[in-house]
């Protein structure tokens, strides 16, 4: 999918872009996911490379910034979801004199973020402002994936703290899973930024701001960090359960097969195979043997719930 937004004074509009042609408008093409029919046309209606194009849609492709001939490709990284955890994948950014083009496979990355631009700040820094947008958006998403793993650890924190049962470690696992996509992707992205902020792209002035998303991109590296350290405690704290779990659990075994002891003792001797054994020939000696055992059993049972060990 393929959509021109042209930015005028009254407003945005879209267009089709094969009626498409670069003029003085500033334009931004924004293309989803396309396949090979959309990288011919673009290749040939703009005189980009088809590896260019590739390498905009590898997810596997390290942010940088390169110039080619007659405009500048800018490769990023961004959250995507994937199955039950988020990792990362490649946002291309093509800049050009005429216009700036973004290429994902993301279909509501950009959903919303026309309708919040300020269309003078776009008419009075054209490309430069349209940039800096998309990369506060990058952020903004990364910044929301990171407090949904905060908000993950802080409920697996109390689960284990509070109760006594065992959790499933699922959000936990998924969570570390992510950050091990994200710390690779924020390192390059800030490399990116710190690229442009020397000039490196013909398009972005030295001058334009790019000192907070640096500073964005070096907060959210931080908490990354955080995030994983934490993540490490959770699953130490986990061990910690699962060995105190077992612990208590032999602690009972311990403390039943003591409480069955002595009347094991005492029973076991009246097995023997002896002509005089105490109370043998009592008419009440079963009872008499049974009433001692039972003594035993619950002045142990005292003993130990006093000593709380049961």
């Amino acid at each position: 999918m393929i959509k021109v937004h042209v930015f005028g004074k009254e407003g945005v509009h879209v267009k089709d872009f094969d009626s498409y042609k670069p003029n003085k408008a500033i334009e931004w093409i924004n293309v989803v996911n396309p396949g090979r029919e959309d990288i011919n046309k673009i290749s040939k209606k703009l005189g980009i490379g088809h590896k260019s194009l590739n390498d905009c849609l590898d997810p596997g492709e390290r942010a940088r910034v390169e110039n080619r001939d007659g405009h500048s490709v800018i490769i990023l990284k961004t959250p995507l979801a994937h199955e039950n955890h988020i990792k990362t994948t490649s946002l291309g950014i093509i800049i050009s004199g005429n216009y700036i083009m973004t290429i994902h496979p993301k279909a509501d990355l950009f959903e919303g973020l026309i309708k919040e631009m300020d269309l003078s700040l776009v008419h009075r820094h054209t490309y430069q402002y349209i940039f800096s947008q998309i990369m506060l958006k990058i952020v903004r998403d990364f910044y929301e994936v990171l407090d949904k793993i905060s908000d993950n650890v802080d409920e697996l924190e109390n689960k284990l703290l509070k109760s006594k049962a065992l959790i499933t470690m699922d959000k936990a696992l998924s969570s570390k899973k992510t950050l091990l996509y994200f710390r690779k992707a924020l390192m390059t992205n800030r490399d990116v930024v710190i690229s442009l902020e020397k000039g490196d792209c013909p398009y972005i002035s030295k001058k334009s701001s790019m000192m907070d998303i640096r500073m964005d991109s070096l907060q959210l590296m931080d908490m990354e960090e955080i995030m994983r350290e934490r993540l490490t405690e959770v699953a130490n704290l986990y061990m910690a359960a699962i060995s105190n779990n077992l612990n208590i659990t032999m602690k009972y075994f311990t403390v039943v097969a003591t409480l069955f002891l002595m009347p094991m003792l005492i029973t076991s001797a009246y097995g023997m195979n002896f002509r005089i054994i105490p109370l043998s020939q009592h008419s009440y000696g079963f009872w008499i043997v049974l009433g001692i055992v039972i003594a035993v059993i619950t002045s142990m049972f005292v003993l130990f719930r006093r000593k709380d060990w049961i």
